[in-house]
């Protein structure tokens, strides 16, 4: 998997405020939350920010306590389906997707999805990357 799409992957599945665990440089856990959606360094390096580091943390190092689950949105009624909208940073376009859960856990393949993504990322030279909005359906 590209860097790109771990990085789609992380967004996907996990948004700012997505309680973890970091491992730090002496190899302790520190239990903390994410504080912004994943984005690429300029070396192409996935990062989060998270509480009590500044600047980009190392995706590589972070693990989701749990995973982004319908009861954040809607208030756990399951199983549940969840629309969600990108909408590309540069260009406007929009690509909706449907993500089912069921008992807290995806049960929908996104590979498909995320492949739509990458293939209309590299339509821009400079990608700006995407806005999300997600709603119960």
């Amino acid at each position: 998997m590209s860097n790109e799409s771990i990085v789609d992957y992380w967004n996907f599945h996990y948004p700012p405020e997505t309680k973890v665990q970091l491992t730090n440089d002496d190899g302790a856990i520190e239990e903390t939350q994410t504080r912004s959606v994943a984005w690429l360094l300029g070396d192409g390096t996935p990062v989060v920010k998270v509480d009590g580091r500044a600047g980009g943390y190392l995706l590589e190092r972070i693990r989701p306590v749990r995973a982004f689950s319908p009861d954040d949105i809607c208030k756990g009624v399951y199983p549940c389906k969840v629309k969600v909208i990108r909408t590309c940073g540069n260009c406007g376009e929009q690509f909706p997707g449907i993500v089912e859960y069921a008992n807290l856990h995806l049960s929908a393949d996104p590979e498909d999805y995320i492949r739509q993504l990458d293939a209309h990322r590299e339509t821009h030279n400079n990608f700006e990357g995407w806005g999300v909005n997600w709603a119960c359906v």
